[in-house]
């Protein structure tokens, strides 16, 4: 199953998506994945998460995958013959035989490299800008991968 929360800014959004990730996880059994997509990053905040939360142990701080695309990319291309270097993936590419499908039930490099788990519930974030991105791009550059490129990955 997959929700989406959205809407203007104030409306809420981050105080129903805690709330509603942490009833999914706590009254029913479901194993949960939140996306903070948006810049200001206060969804962990809301999950209510320690220092040692985002710590993470001996992993360390989760990356944000926003700031991270040319290793999903990789990744999720896997061994699948039609992307290469000449033929890179793109936001709009199709997994095919060969990719890597974002499962949520099995143990992957993606979610060593990027969930933080807090009171049960798995977040991901996808980061906000860099030094390197002011005037160069706009936040939609780093949030493709929530909307399109996880979707169509998203395995059962």
């Amino acid at each position: 199953m997959r929700i989406a929360v959205y809407g203007k800014g104030g409306s809420g959004k981050t105080t129903v998506s805690a709330s509603l990730m942490q009833f999914l996880h706590d009254f029913s059994g479901f194993r949960v994945l939140g996306i903070d997509g948006d810049h200001n990053l206060h969804l962990s905040q809301e999950l209510g998460a320690t220092l040692a939360d985002l710590q993470r142990g001996e992993k360390g701080v989760a990356l944000d995958f926003g700031n991270d695309l040319d290793w999903l990319r990789h990744y999720f291309a896997g061994s699948n013959p039609h992307i290469t270097a000449e033929l890179p993936m793109i936001k709009t590419t199709p997994p095919g035989e060969g990719s890597r499908l974002l499962r949520l039930s099995e143990p992957a490099q993606w979610r060593d490299r990027y969930v933080t788990v807090i009171g049960g519930v798995e977040l991901i974030r996808v980061g906000d800008f860099t030094s390197d991105d002011y005037r160069k791009k706009c936040f939609h550059s780093k949030n493709w991968c929530d909307r399109d490129f996880f979707k169509a990955r998203l395995g059962r």
